[in-house]
């Protein structure tokens, strides 16, 4: 959508988190006729940015395991097809609004907007465990990727501790790191006004879809 920069992704946290806390709830309290409705229509406002389709297919791929154990499972103790069904789109349903909240979300971009929560301590506190997480989790798999290439093949337990031994070392880097995120201030303050009011418009249609 080229007249707004980042329609979805540019959306303002706290409506992001309007919209996740909505669509759980929505989600929790669906018949499977609102579930389809609804996700065809997450997915409809994903074409909006288009790169966020590509996560959504991943995330797909990455449960395709877990798809194929659910209905091999559903299938041996004969559970109700209806039941499965629901429960497979439910998923589907609670994968596309993650993508759609947290898909192309820019670190930074929380950081600022999250200034005003971050005055309590506690919440502050929670955003940096969040924020080293995230970095320790890259800084594991980026490790990963690393030695298996050089070993090749799958890694023994004790490739991956040293894996893991290393990703350790890097603490007081990720510490630096996430200390200087969540005090980064940017020079000129950016609104994205287009992206929430597409944001605001979803929203609305996501309740509405909902109690039809």
């Amino acid at each position: 959508m080229k007249f707004i920069s980042y329609p979805i992704s540019g959306q303002h946290l706290y409506l992001k988190l309007a919209v996740f806390l909505t669509g759980l709830a929505i989600g929790v309290d669906s018949s499977l006729r609102q579930l389809l409705i609804q996700l065809i229509l997450i997915l409809v406002i994903l074409g909006f940015e288009p790169s966020l389709y590509r996560l959504f297919l991943n995330s797909l791929k990455r449960l395709l395991p877990f798809f194929a154990g659910y209905w091999v499972f559903a299938t041996l103790f004969a559970q109700d097809f209806l039941t499965t069904v629901f429960f497979s789109i439910q998923i589907l349903y609670l994968i596309a609004v993650t993508v759609y909240v947290l898909g192309n979300v820019k670190l930074k971009d929380i950081a600022i907007e999250s200034k005003r929560l971050r005055r309590w301590k506690t919440v502050n506190y929670l955003f940096y465990y969040l924020f080293a997480t995230i970095y320790f989790i890259e800084a594991f798999f980026a490790e990963y990727r690393n030695l298996k290439q050089v070993k090749g093949g799958n890694l023994v337990l004790a490739q991956i501790r040293d894996v893991l031994k290393k990703v350790s070392s890097l603490s007081p880097e990720i510490n630096t790191s996430v200390t200087d995120l969540l005090s980064f201030e940017r020079e000129k303050e950016i609104h994205n006004y287009r992206a929430n009011y597409l944001g605001i418009f979803f929203l609305a249609l996501l309740v509405i879809v909902h109690s039809l």
